[in-house]
Protein backbone atom coordinates (compact mmCIF):
# COMPACT_ATOMS: atom_id res chain seq x y z
CA UNK A 1 0.00 0.00 0.00
CA UNK A 2 1.90 3.42 -0.85
CA UNK A 3 1.38 6.33 0.75
CA UNK A 4 -1.15 8.94 -0.75
CA UNK A 5 0.84 11.69 -1.66
CA UNK A 6 -2.04 13.78 -2.87
CA UNK A 7 -3.76 14.31 0.81
CA UNK A 8 -2.70 17.24 2.86
CA UNK A 9 -0.83 17.64 4.79
CA UNK A 10 0.28 20.22 7.55
CA UNK A 11 3.71 21.98 7.37
CA UNK A 12 6.22 22.35 10.94
CA UNK A 13 4.35 25.94 11.31
CA UNK A 14 0.72 24.84 10.50
CA UNK A 15 0.99 21.72 13.14
CA UNK A 16 2.56 24.94 15.91
CA UNK A 17 0.29 27.09 15.29
CA UNK A 18 -2.37 24.64 16.44
CA UNK A 19 -1.21 24.83 19.91
CA UNK A 20 -1.47 27.28 22.96
CA UNK A 21 1.03 29.56 23.56
CA UNK A 22 1.24 27.53 27.25
CA UNK A 23 1.64 24.02 25.87
CA UNK A 24 4.30 25.67 22.62
CA UNK A 25 6.41 27.34 25.62
CA UNK A 26 6.57 23.99 27.10
CA UNK A 27 7.48 22.43 23.95
CA UNK A 28 10.05 24.88 23.16
CA UNK A 29 11.25 24.06 26.45
CA UNK A 30 11.60 20.63 25.96
CA UNK A 31 13.92 21.09 23.01
CA UNK A 32 15.72 23.65 25.52
CA UNK A 33 15.00 26.91 23.50
CA UNK A 34 14.91 30.21 25.63
CA UNK A 35 12.10 32.13 23.54
CA UNK A 36 11.45 35.90 24.12
CA UNK A 37 8.22 36.76 26.66
CA UNK A 38 5.94 39.01 24.97
CA UNK A 39 6.40 37.50 21.34
CA UNK A 40 2.99 36.97 19.61
CA UNK A 41 2.41 33.54 18.83
CA UNK A 42 2.48 34.00 14.89
CA UNK A 43 5.92 35.06 15.42
CA UNK A 44 6.74 32.76 17.71
CA UNK A 45 5.63 29.97 16.02
CA UNK A 46 7.42 31.41 12.81
CA UNK A 47 10.73 31.86 14.71
CA UNK A 48 10.70 28.38 16.44
CA UNK A 49 9.66 26.34 12.61
CA UNK A 50 12.65 28.20 10.71
CA UNK A 51 15.19 27.09 13.93
CA UNK A 52 13.97 23.75 13.91
CA UNK A 53 13.99 23.33 9.78
CA UNK A 54 17.92 24.64 10.33
CA UNK A 55 19.09 22.23 12.65
CA UNK A 56 17.34 19.01 12.45
CA UNK A 57 20.51 17.50 13.84
CA UNK A 58 20.20 19.22 17.28
CA UNK A 59 16.06 18.01 17.33
CA UNK A 60 16.92 14.72 17.26
CA UNK A 61 19.50 15.20 20.02
CA UNK A 62 16.40 15.28 22.04
CA UNK A 63 14.33 12.13 20.63
CA UNK A 64 14.88 8.81 21.76
CA UNK A 65 15.88 6.35 19.34
CA UNK A 66 13.02 4.26 19.10
CA UNK A 67 11.28 7.90 17.86
CA UNK A 68 13.93 8.32 15.14
CA UNK A 69 12.87 5.04 14.19
CA UNK A 70 9.77 5.27 14.39
CA UNK A 71 10.12 8.59 11.92
CA UNK A 72 12.36 6.69 9.80
CA UNK A 73 9.89 4.32 8.78
CA UNK A 74 7.27 6.84 8.79
CA UNK A 75 9.12 8.69 6.05
CA UNK A 76 11.42 6.07 4.52
CA UNK A 77 9.79 2.99 4.75
CA UNK A 78 6.61 3.79 4.30
CA UNK A 79 6.00 0.12 2.93
CA UNK A 80 5.87 -1.54 6.96
CA UNK A 81 2.67 0.80 7.33
CA UNK A 82 4.16 1.92 10.40
CA UNK A 83 1.61 2.79 13.51
CA UNK A 84 1.90 4.72 16.51
CA UNK A 85 -0.02 3.60 19.74
CA UNK A 86 -2.13 7.43 20.51
CA UNK A 87 -1.34 6.74 24.14
CA UNK A 88 2.39 7.23 23.70
CA UNK A 89 3.70 10.88 24.49
CA UNK A 90 4.72 12.52 21.39
CA UNK A 91 6.15 15.61 20.17
CA UNK A 92 4.31 17.63 17.92
CA UNK A 93 6.07 16.73 14.74
CA UNK A 94 3.93 13.79 13.41
CA UNK A 95 0.10 13.81 13.05
CA UNK A 96 -2.51 11.51 11.03
CA UNK A 97 -4.18 11.61 7.79
CA UNK A 98 -7.43 9.94 6.86
CA UNK A 99 -8.24 8.50 3.54
CA UNK A 100 -11.09 6.20 2.80
CA UNK A 101 -8.78 4.19 0.44
CA UNK A 102 -5.89 3.90 2.86
CA UNK A 103 -7.36 4.90 6.40
CA UNK A 104 -5.01 6.30 8.97
CA UNK A 105 -1.81 7.09 8.10
CA UNK A 106 0.67 8.71 10.36
CA UNK A 107 3.13 11.34 8.69
CA UNK A 108 5.98 14.02 9.70
CA UNK A 109 5.56 17.66 8.86
CA UNK A 110 6.55 17.19 5.05
CA UNK A 111 9.19 20.39 5.87
CA UNK A 112 11.08 18.78 8.39
CA UNK A 113 10.44 14.70 7.03
CA UNK A 114 12.70 16.38 3.85
CA UNK A 115 15.48 17.87 6.38
CA UNK A 116 15.27 14.30 8.52
CA UNK A 117 15.16 11.89 5.61
CA UNK A 118 18.88 11.82 4.77
CA UNK A 119 20.22 11.98 8.89
CA UNK A 120 17.73 9.30 10.27
CA UNK A 121 19.31 6.08 9.40
CA UNK A 122 23.59 7.84 10.63
CA UNK A 123 22.26 8.47 13.74
CA UNK A 124 20.04 5.57 14.62
CA UNK A 125 23.39 3.60 13.68
CA UNK A 126 25.61 5.38 15.58
CA UNK A 127 23.17 5.29 18.88
CA UNK A 128 23.56 1.35 18.52
CA UNK A 129 27.33 1.34 17.94
CA UNK A 130 27.39 3.62 21.31
CA UNK A 131 25.09 1.51 23.16
CA UNK A 132 22.71 4.44 24.05
CA UNK A 133 19.82 3.01 22.39
CA UNK A 134 20.42 -0.25 24.95
CA UNK A 135 20.70 3.01 27.60
CA UNK A 136 17.63 4.53 26.87
CA UNK A 137 15.45 0.94 26.66
CA UNK A 138 16.93 -0.18 29.82
CA UNK A 139 15.59 3.19 31.71
CA UNK A 140 12.16 3.52 29.53
CA UNK A 141 11.76 -0.11 30.29
CA UNK A 142 11.87 0.36 34.29
CA UNK A 143 9.78 3.28 34.04
CA UNK A 144 7.52 1.38 32.06
CA UNK A 145 7.22 -1.30 34.77
CA UNK A 146 6.54 0.88 37.65
CA UNK A 147 5.08 4.13 35.76
CA UNK A 148 7.58 6.06 37.47
CA UNK A 149 10.21 6.43 39.79
CA UNK A 150 11.40 9.34 41.49
CA UNK A 151 14.19 11.52 40.25
CA UNK A 152 16.91 10.90 42.82
CA UNK A 153 16.89 6.91 42.15
CA UNK A 154 17.03 7.89 38.04
CA UNK A 155 20.35 9.72 38.76
CA UNK A 156 21.46 7.19 40.19
CA UNK A 157 20.80 4.55 37.56
CA UNK A 158 21.82 7.04 34.61
CA UNK A 159 24.75 8.89 37.48
CA UNK A 160 27.62 5.76 36.22
CA UNK A 161 26.81 6.29 32.88
CA UNK A 162 27.44 9.63 32.33
CA UNK A 163 30.72 9.63 34.84
CA UNK A 164 32.55 6.90 32.34
CA UNK A 165 31.38 8.40 28.97
CA UNK A 166 30.43 12.13 28.99
CA UNK A 167 28.77 11.96 25.47
CA UNK A 168 26.12 9.88 27.19
CA UNK A 169 25.02 12.58 29.12
CA UNK A 170 22.56 13.77 26.14
CA UNK A 171 20.50 10.62 27.04
CA UNK A 172 19.70 13.28 30.61
CA UNK A 173 18.50 15.86 28.63
CA UNK A 174 16.06 13.56 26.99
CA UNK A 175 14.25 12.17 29.87
CA UNK A 176 13.72 15.49 31.03
CA UNK A 177 10.74 15.39 28.78
CA UNK A 178 9.50 13.14 31.14
CA UNK A 179 10.70 15.07 34.23
CA UNK A 180 7.19 15.70 36.37
CA UNK A 181 6.84 17.61 39.91
CA UNK A 182 4.90 17.58 43.36
CA UNK A 183 2.57 20.28 43.33
CA UNK A 184 3.04 20.46 47.57
CA UNK A 185 6.60 19.94 47.75
CA UNK A 186 10.20 20.08 45.63
CA UNK A 187 10.01 15.93 44.86
CA UNK A 188 10.62 15.33 41.39
CA UNK A 189 9.77 11.95 39.41
CA UNK A 190 10.60 10.90 35.82
CA UNK A 191 7.81 9.28 34.23
CA UNK A 192 6.79 6.40 31.90
CA UNK A 193 6.05 7.86 28.13
CA UNK A 194 2.77 5.92 28.52
CA UNK A 195 1.55 7.92 31.30
CA UNK A 196 -0.44 10.45 29.48
CA UNK A 197 -2.60 7.64 28.74
CA UNK A 198 -3.46 7.19 32.56
CA UNK A 199 -4.54 8.83 35.47
CA UNK A 200 -1.32 7.65 37.20
CA UNK A 201 0.09 10.21 39.85
CA UNK A 202 3.49 9.00 41.84
CA UNK A 203 2.86 11.66 44.29
CA UNK A 204 -0.71 10.79 44.77
CA UNK A 205 -1.14 8.76 47.85
CA UNK A 206 -4.58 7.10 46.37
CA UNK A 207 -2.78 6.07 43.18
CA UNK A 208 0.33 4.70 45.08
CA UNK A 209 0.96 2.69 47.79
CA UNK A 210 3.64 4.03 50.04
CA UNK A 211 3.73 1.15 52.19
CA UNK A 212 5.30 -1.09 49.20
CA UNK A 213 8.97 -1.64 48.35
CA UNK A 214 9.68 -1.21 44.31
CA UNK A 215 10.07 -4.26 42.59
CA UNK A 216 13.35 -5.19 41.46
CA UNK A 217 13.30 -6.49 38.03
CA UNK A 218 15.63 -9.12 35.77
CA UNK A 219 17.93 -7.49 33.41
CA UNK A 220 15.28 -9.57 30.50
CA UNK A 221 12.15 -8.05 31.85
CA UNK A 222 13.75 -4.74 32.14
CA UNK A 223 14.81 -5.17 28.32
CA UNK A 224 11.39 -6.54 27.18
CA UNK A 225 9.52 -3.41 28.60
CA UNK A 226 11.59 -1.42 27.04
CA UNK A 227 10.53 -2.39 23.70
CA UNK A 228 8.99 0.80 22.16
CA UNK A 229 6.57 1.55 20.95
CA UNK A 230 4.72 -1.73 22.30
CA UNK A 231 6.67 -3.18 25.37
CA UNK A 232 7.00 -6.52 25.93
CA UNK A 233 5.14 -6.88 29.80
CA UNK A 234 2.76 -9.64 31.39
CA UNK A 235 5.16 -12.44 30.63
CA UNK A 236 3.83 -15.97 29.78
CA UNK A 237 0.41 -14.36 30.62
CA UNK A 238 0.41 -11.66 28.28
CA UNK A 239 2.23 -14.74 25.46
CA UNK A 240 -0.94 -16.87 25.62
CA UNK A 241 -3.47 -14.14 25.25
CA UNK A 242 -1.82 -13.17 22.20
CA UNK A 243 -1.75 -16.00 20.67
CA UNK A 244 -5.36 -15.87 21.58
CA UNK A 245 -5.73 -12.72 19.82
CA UNK A 246 -4.08 -14.07 16.44
CA UNK A 247 -6.17 -16.98 16.44
CA UNK A 248 -9.15 -14.95 17.12
CA UNK A 249 -8.07 -13.40 13.09
CA UNK A 250 -6.46 -10.12 15.07
CA UNK A 251 -3.41 -8.56 13.01
CA UNK A 252 -0.28 -8.74 14.50
CA UNK A 253 -0.93 -4.36 14.78
CA UNK A 254 -4.21 -5.24 16.47
CA UNK A 255 -3.12 -7.34 18.81
CA UNK A 256 -0.72 -5.45 20.10
CA UNK A 257 -2.92 -2.62 20.53
CA UNK A 258 -5.36 -4.55 22.40
CA UNK A 259 -2.53 -6.00 24.97
CA UNK A 260 -1.15 -1.91 25.05
CA UNK A 261 -4.74 -1.25 26.03
CA UNK A 262 -5.58 -3.31 28.55
CA UNK A 263 -2.37 -2.59 30.27
CA UNK A 264 -2.92 1.02 30.88
CA UNK A 265 -6.76 0.14 31.58
CA UNK A 266 -5.36 -1.43 34.31
CA UNK A 267 -2.83 1.04 35.41
CA UNK A 268 -6.70 2.68 35.47
CA UNK A 269 -8.46 0.50 37.26
CA UNK A 270 -10.67 0.06 34.61
CA UNK A 271 -10.08 -3.53 32.89
CA UNK A 272 -12.86 -5.42 33.46
CA UNK A 273 -12.55 -8.44 30.98
CA UNK A 274 -16.59 -8.84 30.78
CA UNK A 275 -16.94 -5.61 29.22
CA UNK A 276 -13.82 -5.96 26.60
CA UNK A 277 -14.88 -9.27 25.49
CA UNK A 278 -18.18 -8.10 23.37
CA UNK A 279 -15.63 -6.27 21.45
CA UNK A 280 -14.35 -9.42 19.88
CA UNK A 281 -15.41 -12.43 17.96
CA UNK A 282 -15.55 -16.06 18.67
CA UNK A 283 -16.26 -19.24 17.05
CA UNK A 284 -17.23 -20.77 19.98
CA UNK A 285 -19.12 -20.25 23.28
CA UNK A 286 -16.02 -22.05 24.96
CA UNK A 287 -13.63 -20.26 22.74
CA UNK A 288 -15.01 -16.64 24.35
CA UNK A 289 -14.49 -18.42 27.58
CA UNK A 290 -10.67 -19.18 27.39
CA UNK A 291 -10.32 -15.47 26.34
CA UNK A 292 -11.97 -14.68 29.42
CA UNK A 293 -9.59 -16.55 31.46
CA UNK A 294 -6.60 -15.14 29.29
CA UNK A 295 -8.00 -11.63 30.30
CA UNK A 296 -8.29 -12.36 33.58
CA UNK A 297 -4.83 -13.86 33.92
CA UNK A 298 -3.24 -11.05 32.30
CA UNK A 299 -4.53 -8.17 34.18
CA UNK A 300 -3.70 -9.93 37.26
CA UNK A 301 -0.31 -11.14 36.31
CA UNK A 302 1.14 -7.54 34.65
CA UNK A 303 3.46 -4.88 36.83
CA UNK A 304 0.93 -2.95 38.37
CA UNK A 305 2.06 0.65 39.31
CA UNK A 306 0.10 1.29 42.21
CA UNK A 307 2.35 -1.72 43.78
CA UNK A 308 5.80 -0.34 41.84
CA UNK A 309 5.93 -2.71 39.77
CA UNK A 310 4.04 -5.94 41.79
CA UNK A 311 1.25 -7.61 40.08
CA UNK A 312 -2.36 -7.76 41.92
CA UNK A 313 -1.39 -11.86 42.06
CA UNK A 314 1.91 -11.40 43.42
CA UNK A 315 0.20 -8.39 46.22
CA UNK A 316 -1.78 -11.38 47.38
CA UNK A 317 -0.12 -13.91 47.56
CA UNK A 318 2.37 -12.04 50.00
CA UNK A 319 -0.57 -10.52 52.25
CA UNK A 320 -1.52 -14.40 52.45
CA UNK A 321 1.94 -15.42 53.30
CA UNK A 322 1.66 -12.48 56.25
CA UNK A 323 -1.58 -14.09 57.46
CA UNK A 324 -0.95 -15.35 60.95
CA UNK A 325 -1.58 -19.22 60.26
CA UNK A 326 -1.55 -18.65 56.63
CA UNK A 327 -4.62 -20.02 54.70
CA UNK A 328 -7.56 -20.82 57.58
CA UNK A 329 -8.18 -24.36 57.56
CA UNK A 330 -12.41 -25.34 57.25
CA UNK A 331 -12.86 -28.22 59.78
CA UNK A 332 -16.52 -29.79 59.07
CA UNK A 333 -18.61 -29.88 62.23
CA UNK A 334 -20.51 -32.31 63.84
CA UNK A 335 -23.89 -31.55 62.15
CA UNK A 336 -21.97 -31.76 58.35
CA UNK A 337 -20.50 -34.87 59.73
CA UNK A 338 -23.77 -36.57 61.21
CA UNK A 339 -24.71 -35.65 57.28
CA UNK A 340 -21.63 -37.78 55.80
CA UNK A 341 -19.66 -35.11 54.90
CA UNK A 342 -16.36 -34.53 56.07
CA UNK A 343 -14.22 -32.03 54.39
CA UNK A 344 -14.36 -28.55 52.79
CA UNK A 345 -13.30 -30.26 49.59
CA UNK A 346 -16.34 -32.88 49.26
CA UNK A 347 -18.82 -30.16 50.19
CA UNK A 348 -17.26 -28.17 47.01
CA UNK A 349 -17.50 -31.20 45.00
CA UNK A 350 -20.83 -31.89 45.72
CA UNK A 351 -22.06 -28.35 44.70
CA UNK A 352 -20.09 -28.58 41.46
CA UNK A 353 -22.30 -31.99 40.95
CA UNK A 354 -25.29 -30.16 42.15
CA UNK A 355 -26.09 -32.65 44.79
CA UNK A 356 -28.26 -31.35 47.85
CA UNK A 357 -26.78 -31.81 51.35
CA UNK A 358 -28.27 -35.36 52.96
CA UNK A 359 -30.67 -34.95 55.83
CA UNK A 360 -29.30 -35.31 59.40
CA UNK A 361 -30.02 -38.77 60.81
CA UNK A 362 -32.49 -38.85 62.99
CA UNK A 363 -32.31 -38.32 66.60
CA UNK A 364 -31.62 -41.70 68.54
CA UNK A 365 -35.09 -43.02 70.11
CA UNK A 366 -32.92 -44.16 73.25
CA UNK A 367 -31.54 -41.58 75.82
CA UNK A 368 -28.18 -41.23 75.68
CA UNK A 369 -26.19 -39.82 78.55
CA UNK A 370 -24.01 -37.02 78.45
CA UNK A 371 -20.73 -39.24 79.02
CA UNK A 372 -21.66 -41.64 76.43
CA UNK A 373 -20.30 -42.23 72.82
CA UNK A 374 -21.84 -39.47 70.42
CA UNK A 375 -24.39 -42.04 68.40
CA UNK A 376 -22.78 -40.31 65.45
CA UNK A 377 -19.89 -41.34 65.42
CA UNK A 378 -17.46 -38.63 65.94
CA UNK A 379 -15.65 -40.96 68.68
CA UNK A 380 -16.97 -37.30 70.87
CA UNK A 381 -18.81 -37.80 73.82
CA UNK A 382 -22.16 -37.06 73.61
CA UNK A 383 -21.91 -34.06 75.58
CA UNK A 384 -19.04 -32.28 73.54
CA UNK A 385 -20.64 -33.64 70.05
CA UNK A 386 -24.49 -33.56 69.46
CA UNK A 387 -25.79 -33.03 72.61
CA UNK A 388 -24.17 -29.34 73.05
Amino acid sequence: MKHNTILQQLSLSEMLQRHTVAELRFFFKQLSLKIKSGLRKDMMVKCVSQWILAHPDIVMTHLFTYELRMYDDIINHQEKEPWIPGYLNRMPFDDIVYSEDEGVKFYIAPDLAEKLRPLLADEIARREQSCEETIENSIIGLLNLRGAIPYEEYMDILEPIIQKDDSKGSIAYRFNRFVVGNDYNDELAVESPYIPGTDFNIFDARRVDSNVEPKRFTTEEIAKAGMMPYPQIGGASRSALKKQLLELGHSETGAENFLLNRWLEKQNDEINPLQVIDTLKYNSFEQAQATVMLMTEYANNMPYWRFKGWSSAQMAAETLKRTPGGMPHIVMGPNMRARGITSFEQLQEMAIRGEEIPDAPLAPTTKVGRNDPCPCGSGKKYKHCCGR
